[in-house]
């Protein structure tokens, strides 16, 4: 690639896509999303192009539950290696396709918070987010992005396990995280700005933040919060609001346009490095946020 992913989040901000499982489950009654990419890999691709069509530089891999010990309760656990590596070969076509020439673009390794663990499952928790870190980085994604942490305990064996996954695969792969606020828009358990913080400088992140979440507003004073302790590439990547069940499934209340308009603040007042969707955004929302991203560079 022409420019690497760590210079290019100090020169403009990187564009991710949006919802991968939300997305899936839109199109396909799908229980486990990962599974897709075996039985439906035509599906994964398509929504992979259609997100790099709408603008998207990053394309993350179809694999945010594909641990072990949460395919394990479902009686999947031996398809777990074969989830990731398709997952990043389905990620890495659609990059290679025409939906994604003309310009750089990445894959991003999508790891999970998975089940939540006791201090006495650690080191079990810790060997499965390795493994799987291990399997994404040998099928060739471009970056990791350990996604939503929800808790201290979970964030700490997901980094000790990647880390030493990305060490031995002796590549820089940038790695990034981020935290998953509450529905009202804190940070869960014993998860702090500050301990983020710490996880970047030591672990040498590429970039920390938030994502998922009740949207980009309910973000707004973490985002205050982590600015007050951190001048480095941020991560913002909302879901569309909380769901709401109706007759024909779940829905998202804030619509595209109105998503991009808050982007658009967060993105002025905050400067941050990453912006993307989580939970119900779909291609369209992206298109949004590249039109606000085109308009914000121009000036």
């Amino acid at each position: 690639m022409d420019t690497t992913f760590r210079s290019r989040l100090l020169q403009e901000p990187v564009l991710f896509d949006g919802g991968v499982g939300t997305e899936i489950r839109s199109r396909v009654s799908m229980y486990v999303c990962e599974e897709a990419n075996l039985v439906n890999p035509d599906l994964i691709l398509a929504i992979h192009c259609d997100y790099l069509r709408a603008g998207a530089d990053v394309i993350t891999t179809n694999t945010f539950c594909a641990q072990a010990r949460y395919l394990g309760r479902l009686g999947l656990a031996a398809s777990c290696a074969q989830f990731n590596l398709r997952g990043v070969g389905l990620a890495k076509e659609a990059c290679a396709s025409p939906a994604g020439e003309n310009r750089n673009r990445w894959v991003a390794g999508s790891i999970g918070p998975g089940i939540s663990l006791t201090e006495s499952e650690f080191d079990q928790a810790m060997a499965d987010y390795r493994n799987q870190a291990q399997t994404l980085t040998e099928a060739g994604a471009d970056l990791l992005i350990i996604e939503t942490c929800q808790s201290a305990l979970q964030m700490r064996a997901a980094l000790v396990g990647v880390s030493r996954a990305v060490a031995d695969s002796q590549r820089d792969l940038p790695l990034v995280v981020t935290i998953g606020p509450t529905l009202g828009g804190s940070l869960p358990g014993e998860l702090s700005v500050d301990l983020l913080v710490r996880a970047y400088q030591d672990h040498g992140l590429a970039a920390i933040g938030f994502s998922c979440g009740a949207g980009p507003s309910s973000m707004i004073k973490l985002l205050e919060n982590a600015r007050d302790r951190f001048d480095g590439p941020l991560v913002v990547l909302p879901s569309a609001g909380l769901p709401i069940n109706t007759h024909t499934g779940l829905e998202y209340p804030i619509p595209a346009t109105e998503f991009a308009d808050q982007m658009g603040v967060i993105i002025e007042r905050f400067s941050p490095s990453i912006i993307g969707g989580c939970c119900g955004t779909t291609p369209e929302y992206i298109r949004a946020l590249s039109s606000v991203l085109s308009g914000t560079q121009s000036h």
